[in-house]
């Protein structure tokens, strides 16, 4: 009895590790739902970076805040590449919609990155090239148009887990959509101003 509960002992542990690792996107083979998962991770990552940035209570600096989103970007350029060229016709669409998002928020790191180290006398510039570059609600806003037809190929292939999984992301953008509509112009230039000072 005492050797049955220790080989238990041993073999429980085991059999968890295995199980993440089979449920770990590194391991498991590329499909749509995982690069919707990751994709997921990477979108609720970014827009909390934006945030902080963006958030007058937040006193992390202007360098560590860019650099977060840098190591973020980068993270997830290792995600795609690895699930690049393979998959069916869902994933692959999935993987273009995970590719378009990351170069939307990649273009808005690249102006932050720009300004850090200068003053609060460039909040203006910097709010004009942002806004150029790029406008987080109509990002947001073309993703969801490109995940509700995704969801519609998933579900006409049958692919229930598919449609959950974007079905959630979709949830998730209707709402922050909602939270950043009720930001004003001001109020981000105020945020960016701020922001400026802690370097």
């Amino acid at each position: 009895m005492k050797n049955y509960s220790l080989k238990f002992k041993t073999i429980v542990p085991l059999v968890t590790l295995l199980t993440i690792g089979l449920s770990n996107p590194l391991y498991s083979a590329p499909s749509a739902t995982n690069t919707m998962k990751q994709f997921g991770s990477f979108i609720y990552k970014i827009e909390q970076q934006f945030v902080n940035f963006f958030d007058h209570n937040n006193n992390t600096s202007y360098r560590t805040l860019t650099n977060t989103m840098k190591n973020i970007i980068d993270d997830f350029d290792s995600t795609l590449s690895r699930t690049k060229t393979r998959g069916n016709t869902l994933q692959q669409e999935a993987h273009s919609i995970a590719h378009y998002a990351r170069n939307q928020f990649n273009s808005a790191y690249v102006v932050l990155s720009r300004y850090s180290g200068k003053g609060k006398n460039s909040a203006g510039p910097l709010a004009q090239e942002l806004q150029k570059q790029f406008d987080l609600e109509t990002a947001f806003k073309h993703i969801k148009s490109k995940l509700q037809t995704l969801s519609a190929k998933a579900k006409e292939k049958g692919d229930i887990q598919l449609v959950a999984t974007i079905n959630r992301f979709i949830d998730f953008i209707n709402k922050k959509v909602s939270v950043w509509k009720k930001r004003s112009a001001f109020s981000l230039i105020t945020a960016i101003s701020r922001r400026l000072n802690r370097q």
